[in-house]
């Protein structure tokens, strides 16, 4: 989604790429700081390891490990300038470019790959993941009130058939 505000055209496009710059800003800030904290945590199962092999320390080595790792992927991702063939997949809860038909027009939106059942808040997606995965299986069961059925409209706005 970003790569298509990287060399804005508009001032609405300029907008949109500030508010991105923000964003990624935000988001180095808090990584950083995650990368502090996880460097710390490393260092003291280390520390530990070195009087004593423990269950606890072996295994916050390896979480803190695995955390400063990924840490350092994304803040890579953020600051670089070159697409990767990755950059084109659409993964769950992440938005991309989708076109639709609009008053006649084709237009791009961009769409989150999700589904939430009306009424149920924003955490419900962190907390029940897979609202992305509707099979033709659980159609009765978890996404029956989504699935099969019309939004209330009035008898007279149906046509009508005789048999």
């Amino acid at each position: 989604m970003e790569d298509a505000f990287a060399e804005p055209q508009t001032d609405a496009e300029g907008a949109i790429k500030t508010l991105i710059d923000k964003f990624n800003a935000e988001q180095t800030s808090k990584l950083e700081q995650d990368l502090f904290a996880q460097r710390k945590r490393l260092a003291e199962a280390e520390r530990s390891l070195q009087t004593k092999l423990t269950k606890a320390a072996t295994e916050s080595k390896r979480i803190a490990t695995d955390k400063i790792e990924w840490t350092l992927g994304r803040l890579d991702d953020i600051r670089r300038t070159e697409p990767k063939s990755r950059d084109s997949r659409t993964f769950p809860g992440h938005y991309a470019p989708v076109t639709i038909i609009e008053n006649g027009q084709h237009v791009i939106r961009p769409m989150r790959y999700q589904c939430r059942i009306a009424g149920k808040p924003a955490s419900h997606d962190v907390k029940y993941q897979g609202g992305y995965n509707a099979r033709r299986d659980n159609l009765e069961g978890f996404w029956k009130p989504l699935f099969g059925y019309r939004p209330s409209r009035s008898r007279d706005s149906y046509p009508r058939t005789t048999r």
